[in-house]
């Protein structure tokens, strides 16, 4: 079975589920915000904010003590040795015979395969954190929007144009609202979207379409929140992208 199925599968028995246990349950025992409508509400909100870029706005919607947690658990972590970036000249000088063009084309290479990491990887985790340190002077709500960030499409493709040195408008991008296919109860507290990426699919490319991702939220009180984690917004799928710009899309000196 592959994953595309067992989300599907996964995905109805939860609703299967909800849906005995609402037959069998008084009228009465369900509060009144745990229904399909208000959490389809709360995760529309949570998307449309991700889509505007309100970073803030989207962290507000999380769950807060999940995300305490994530950072520190993170601060926990040793920080990582960090080797010395190499420079043109250390490809050089590894073979005194190689030509100028091929060390080039090495060190550019070497260059695109660190566009997404810094130091211990961090700003991959937080936008523009670029240390412990950075990491421990942030509130929740800063964590929390800078965990967002990260995890946003956009934001990466500028990071790797800005360290490819590219202006900004090379790597601008539109927002897509991403889609809603489905939401299931799997109690009075807990809840799952399924959801995918609301841009027009491009049947040209011949690719498979990108699978479904699955959010879970939480009643906290009277409102759903987001639970935090690493595949929220970014699929496991994905994978480190590198930029390059022509001469006409670098910034003038």
């Amino acid at each position: 079975m592959n994953r595309s199925n067992r989300y599907a599968f996964v995905f109805l028995a939860l609703s299967l589920t909800t849906a005995c246990h609402t037959a069998d349950a008084q009228p009465s025992a369900r509060r009144p915000q745990a229904n399909a409508d208000s959490v389809r509400l709360a995760a529309d909100l949570f998307f449309r904010a991700v889509a505007d870029e309100r970073w803030t706005a989207a962290a507000a919607m999380t769950d807060t003590t999940l995300m305490r947690f994530i950072v520190a658990q993170r601060l926990r972590w040793q920080p990582q040795t960090t080797r010395p970036e190499l420079t043109l000249e250390d490809f050089l000088r590894d073979d005194p015979s190689k030509p100028r063009a091929v060390a080039e084309s090495e060190f550019r290479r070497y260059r695109e395969r660190a566009v997404l990491t810094d130091g211990d990887g961090i700003s991959y985790e937080f936008a523009g954190v670029k240390s412990l340190l950075d990491l421990a002077r942030l509130s929740t709500l800063e964590a929390s929007a800078r965990y967002l960030q990260a995890q946003d499409v956009r934001e990466q493709v500028r990071e790797s144009a800005r360290r490819a040195g590219c202006a900004d408008s090379a790597a601008r991008s539109p927002a897509n609202l991403r889609r809603i296919v489905g939401v299931a109860l799997a109690s009075d507290t807990v809840a799952y979207v399924l959801h995918e990426d609301g841009a027009p699919p491009d049947e040209s490319d011949g690719l498979p379409h990108a699978e479904p991702m699955v959010m879970q939220l939480r009643l906290r009180g009277s409102r759903w929140t987001i639970i935090p984690g690493s595949g929220l917004l970014r699929s496991p799928s994905t994978v480190g992208m590198a930029v390059r710009c022509d001469p006409s899309h670098r910034p003038s000196t």
